[in-house]
């Protein structure tokens, strides 16, 4: 897709984001508590790329002290110009040789207070509009997300 395509798709994105209501989402959101599992962080269970925003990259350096490309690489689709250069669209969280999380230490997250969206939200996603989920152990949860709890994630699905 040209540079063009994907600004258009990016705003048409953001103009949909804007119309949801947090409200809603949170009511929709099925039981789910984290079993802390960090599956989600390891590369031997299938995809964990985490897209970053530059304001995640920023708080994770100012968090960490490291570097941008110390903590975030383009992702792999992206468009070059004429001259050869590369230019990314989009950002993810490094990962060590084995596919896990650069930030996954012990089983813990060492970045947890400045994790990204993508990560404050798994296992939802939106797409056009609706909730979605992707596989998690804590979906097999009885136990509901507490009100409070759910509005923020859903705040932060319409950020994402």
């Amino acid at each position: 897709m040209s540079v063009e395509g994907e600004v258009r798709r990016f705003r048409k994105d953001l103009k949909k984001a804007k119309t949801l209501s947090a409200e809603h989402i949170a009511g929709h959101l099925p039981p789910f508590s984290c079993v802390r599992c960090a599956r989600c962080c390891r590369g031997a269970f299938g995809d964990n790329t985490v897209t970053v925003f530059p304001g995640e990259i920023r708080a994770i350096m100012a968090a960490t002290g490291l570097g941008w490309l110390d903590v975030a690489e383009p992702e792999e689709a992206g468009d070059e110009d004429r001259y050869g250069n590369r230019h990314a669209f989009e950002w993810a969280l490094r990962k060590r040789p084995d596919g896990d999380c650069i930030f996954l230490e012990d089983g813990r997250c060492a970045i947890y207070d400045v994790r990204p969206f993508i990560c404050r939200t798994y296992p939802f996603y939106l797409e056009d509009g609706r909730l979605g989920h992707g596989e998690c152990d804590g979906l097999r949860s009885n136990e509901e997300i507490e009100r409070p709890v759910a509005q923020a994630m859903a705040r932060d699905l319409i950020d994402r």
